[in-house]
C-alpha cells in the first residue's frame, strides 16, 4: 500500500514506491483520480525505485501502477487483473475561509462549506449576530458528509456540530465575485460540417452516407467561414474546433506535422481567415492541441523509430519487451499508429511551447484545449504551461478528461475540463436512473471539488466527437431538448456538439461523426436552441446562479438564482397534467386537450421566478 500522510486536516498527500528494473522505460499510476490516464501521474526512477506523490481530496478510489504502459501490477510488481482500491476518509471537521472550495460568492451570496466523518449528525452555522443557520443542504458520502450554508452578507462565525462548539471562529470576509459571461460553445468536427469549394481527389464518401472508420467527406475551413453567421445564430460565443494538422486520419489526432493545415482542410491563410470571420462576430476559438501522441509518420519519430542512436530517441518511450507486453513503444491506448510523447523531455516541452505560440499569436483564441490530458505528465504541463502565461496573456488552458477533474484544475495546472461528470449525471437524471435529489447530490460534490468559480469555467457537454449523440442515448428528439435545457442551466460553458440543434443521431464512433443534414435540417430544433441561448443570455442566474433541485407534485425542477434573478426549469418524465404556468420562457412538448394542460414525456418549461 501506499503511504498516506493527511497534510492540512483535507488533503493527502499519498505516496507511491515500487521497485525498478533496469530496463524499465515508464511507471504511471493510473486511477479513479486521474480518469484512469497513462501518464499524468508519472513515478520517478529513485535509489532503485520507482517514487512519486499525489496529493488528494477524501475519496474512494480505484487505481493500478502501470510499468511500461502495458503492464499493470500492484507495488510488488506482481500483475493485476483487478485494480487495487485506495479508501481515503475524512476525519475530522475542516473549513478553511482561505479555500474557494470552502468560501466562495456565488450569485451574490457567500457560500460556506464544511466537511466532516461521515457519521457527524447534524452541523450548524453560529454567526456573531446571533443567527443560527441550518445547512442549505447536505450531502453523505461512503468517505465524508458536506454541509453547504449560504450566508447573505460576511459575518463572524464559527460551527456547532452535534451539540458541540467548535473550537475555531472565523472573522467576517468580503469577496469580489468571480464573473462569467456565460457563453456558449459549439463544437465542429470539420470533416463532416460543410464543404466549401472542395476539390481533394481524398473525399471517398457521400456526404449524406454514413460514416466508416475511414470515411473522408471534404468539409474544409472555408466551409465553417461560409456558415459563421449560422454558427452565431445559435447564439455562439467560442468555436471549438477538433484538430486542423496535416494528418492521414479524417479525425487529425494523429500529427504528421503540427506546422501545417491539412491540405484537405485548407492553409494557414484560411485558418487565419476562418478566426478573423468569428472575431468580426465576437467568437473566439477552442483550439484543439494534441501532444499526448503523435502519428507515425511524424517526422521525429520516423528517424528514432529507425535507430536507437537517434537524437529523437528520447522523445518517446521506446520497450524492451521485458515487462510482459508485446509493444515495441507506448502509444495512445492500443493505437500503434500514434506512439506516445515522453512529455518529461525538455525537447518535447520546448516544442509544445513553440507550436502554441505559433498559433496563440495569430488565432483568436481563448482556451487552448488540449487532448488526452490525462495522460499527460502533470508536473511537465504545469512548467510548460506556466511558461507560457505571460507569453500568451488571455489565454486559457483546457484539459480533456473524463472524471471529477479536481486532480487537473485544482493543482495549478489547466483553468478548465470538459466536463463529462455533467453529461453522465444530466443522462442519469433524463434516463431515470437517479432522482433529482441525487443529482443535485452530485453536482454539489463535483462543484465542491473543484470550486464555485472554477465551475464557470468548465466546459460543460451532453455529446462530443467521442460519444454517443444525445438524440440516440435517450431515443428521444424531446429527450435531448431537455438534456441540453438543463446543461443550459448551469453555471459553466454549456458545449452544443454540431448537428444536435437539428436531432442529427449517432451510436458510437464513427457514427457520432455523420455529416451536418444541410438542405433537411429540422428547422424547428434550430429555433429551439436559438429560443434557449437567448433564454441563458438573458438571465444572468442561468450561467452564474446558486443551484436548487426538487420536486412539486408529479414535477420535477431545476432553480438556478442570483441576487437580481431566479428561473427555474419544470420537467415531466411522462405525460402529465399541469396548471398552465404564467410568463414561459421557453417550453418543449407544452400542449393543451380537451382543456386541459399537459407536459408529454420530456416534456418542460422554463419560467421566471421573480
Amino acid at each position: 500500500m501506499p503511504l498516506v500522510e493527511n497534510i492540512d486536516g483535507f488533503i493527502y498527500r499519498v505516496v507511491f514506491s515500487i521497485p525498478l528494473k533496469e530496463y524499465d522505460q515508464s511507471c504511471y499510476v493510473s486511477g479513479d483520480f486521474n480518469c484512469n490516464g497513462d501518464g499524468s501521474i508519472s513515478l520517478d526512477k529513485k535509489d532503485g525505485v520507482w517514487t512519486g506523490e499525489v496529493y488528494l481530496q477524501p475519496g474512494d478510489y480505484n487505481y493500478f501502477i502501470e510499468i511500461d504502459q502495458y503492464f499493470k501490477c500492484d507495488e510488488n510488481r506482481k500483475e493485476r487483473k483487478r485494480p487495487l482500491r485506495l479508501i481515503l476518509k475524512q476525519k475530522d471537521i475542516f473549513h478553511d475561509q482561505n479555500s474557494e472550495l470552502f468560501y466562495s460568492k456565488l450569485g451574490g451570496k457567500y457560500m460556506v462549506k464544511v466537511v466532516s466523518p461521515d457519521d457527524t449528525k447534524e452541523m450548524k452555522l453560529i454567526t456573531d449576530s446571533g443567527q443560527i443557520l441550518k445547512p442549505a443542504r447536505e450531502h453523505k458520502y461512503s468517505f465524508m458528509r458536506l454541509f453547504l450554508f449560504i450566508l447573505p452578507e460576511p459575518e463572524k462565525y464559527t460551527f456547532e456540530i452535534d451539540g458541540r462548539s467548535y473550537d475555531k471562529e472565523f472573522p467576517a470576509k468580503y469577496l469580489e465575485e468571480t464573473s462569467s459571461d456565460g457563453r456558449i460553445i459549439y463544437q465542429i468536427f470539420p470533416d463532416r460540417f460543410y464543404s466549401y469549394d472542395q476539390r481533394s481527389d481524398l473525399v471517398n464518401s457521400q456526404w449524406d452516407s454514413l460514416p466508416v472508420r475511414d470515411s473522408f467527406y471534404g468539409g474544409n475551413l472555408k466551409g465553417i467561414i461560409e456558415k459563421a453567421d449560422y454558427i452565431k445564430s445559435l447564439g455562439t460565443g467560442m468555436v471549438y474546433i477538433n484538430p486542423i494538422y496535416k494528418s492521414k486520419s479524417n479525425h487529425r489526432y494523429s500529427v504528421d506535422d503540427y506546422y501545417q493545415v491539412d491540405p484537405m482542410l485548407g492553409n494557414m491563410s484560411d485558418l487565419s481567415s476562418l478566426s478573423e470571420a468569428l472575431r468580426q462576430r465576437d467568437i473566439s476559438l477552442i483550439f484543439d492541441v494534441v501532444f499526448n501522441h503523435t502519428s507515425t509518420d511524424f517526422g521525429q519519430f520516423r528517424d528514432a523509430n529507425q535507430s536507437a542512436e537517434s537524437q529523437f530517441r528520447g522523445w518517446y518511450y521506446f520497450l524492451s519487451g521485458k515487462n510482459n507486453t508485446k509493444k515495441t513503444y507506448e502509444c495512445f491506448k492500443d493505437s500503434s499508429r500514434m506512439p506516445k510523447l515522453r512529455i518529461s523531455n525538455p525537447e518535447v516541452q520546448s516544442m509544445i511551447m513553440d507550436v502554441l505560440q505559433y498559433y496563440g499569436r495569430v488565432l483568436n483564441i481563448s482556451f487552448f484545449r488540449f487532448d488526452v490530458a490525462d495522460s499527460m505528465d502533470l508536473n511537465a504541463m504545469k512548467e510548460t504551461i506556466g511558461k507560457l502565461r505571460d507569453k500568451l496573456p488571455g489565454v486559457m488552458y483546457m484539459a480533456e478528461v473524463w472524471c471529477s477533474p479536481e486532480l487537473f484544475v485544482t493543482s495549478g495546472v489547466y483553468d478548465s475540463a470538459m466536463n463529462y461528470d455533467v453529461r453522465d449525471n444530466i443522462i442519469s437524471l433524463i434516463a431515470g436512473r437517479t432522482s433529482i435529489d441525487a443529482f443535485v447530490k452530485r453536482m454539489d460534490l463535483l462543484t465542491f471539488r473543484i470550486g464555485e468559480n472554477r465551475q464557470k469555467r468548465m466546459m460543460n457537454l451532453v455529446g462530443s466527437h467521442d460519444t454517443m449523440r444525445i438524440r440516440t442515448v435517450l431515443n428521444s428528439r424531446d429527450g435531448s431538448k431537455l438534456a441540453y435545457a438543463i446543461m443550459y442551466l448551469l453555471n459553466g460553458y454549456p458545449s452544443l456538439y454540431y448537428g444536435d440543434e437539428t436531432a442529427l443521431e449517432g451510436s458510437e464512433d464513427p457514427d457520432c461523426r455523420r455529416t451536418y443534414p444541410w438542405g433537411s435540417e429540422d428547422i424547428d430544433m434550430i429555433n429551439f436552441f436559438r429560443e434557449l441561448s437567448r433564454a441563458r443570455m438573458d438571465h444572468s442566474s442561468a450561467y452564474s446562479g446558486i443551484l436548487e433541485g426538487g420536486s412539486q407534485g408529479d414535477l420535477q425542477y431545476i432553480k438556478k438564482t442570483d441576487k437580481d434573478d431566479s428561473v427555474a426549469i419544470y420537467f415531466a418524465m411522462n405525460e402529465t397534467e399541469i396548471q398552465k404556468p404564467p410568463s414561459i420562457i421557453i417550453s418543449s412538448n407544452l400542449y393543451a386537450k380537451n382543456g386541459k394542460h399537459f407536459l408529454g414525456k420530456y416534456g418542460f418549461f422554463m419560467v421566471k421566478l421573480n
